[in-house]
């Protein structure tokens, strides 16, 4: 009896290979992307003055004043009183497009001396003098290249403040386009 001896040799092609090869640039596509790029000159805020509530009585009970934007001190609540000096709001110029709206905001409060410092009233261009909210002033004019004035007012409540103590509460102003 011959036996046989057989031996088979196998190979193997990888179908993947073969078949993405194939088919990968059957079904190419392009498509082109554009973009849209708007210039505006950078916005720029300059403090021309700033806030200043004259001459107030020491506070030894709570006192709130209020500044307006036509530099005016009115005690609120309390026993104090607007005693002299030269009262006056602040100002800003405000700088930039002369197309695109901007967003004004207040914030930041600090407080100095135990003077505590709130209600930002704002007065932008020839508008009116309105509370300084996020919702009053969204979408506000253009500055311009000439910039338009930011006039800046606010409310104190003071307690406990020695007589020749000079206090400088603050708060930061925000101006994005819209």
């Amino acid at each position: 009896m011959k036996r046989t001896l057989k031996k088979y040799l196998t190979i193997g092609i990888p179908i993947i290979a073969l078949s993405g090869f194939a088919v990968s640039n059957a079904n190419a596509i392009t498509q082109s992307i554009s973009a849209t790029v708007t210039f505006l000159t950078p916005l720029s805020i300059t403090t021309v003055v700033n806030a200043n509530f004259g001459y107030v009585t020491a506070a030894v009970a709570s006192t709130v004043y209020a500044l307006d934007t036509a530099n005016t001190v009115t005690v609120t609540s309390g026993p104090g009183a607007s005693v002299g000096g030269t009262p006056a709001s602040a100002s800003m110029k405000i700088l930039g497009s002369a197309t695109q709206t901007i967003d004004i905001s207040v914030g930041g409060y600090t407080t100095d001396h135990t003077v505590v410092p709130s209600l930002a009233v704002c007065k932008y261009g020839g508008a009116s003098q309105v509370l300084c909210t996020d919702a009053t002033m969204t979408g506000a004019a253009a500055p311009g290249a000439a910039g338009t004035t930011l006039g800046l007012g606010m409310t104190i409540t003071a307690a406990n403040v020695a007589d020749g103590t000079v206090a400088t509460p603050s708060f930061t102003v925000t101006v994005v386009y819209n």
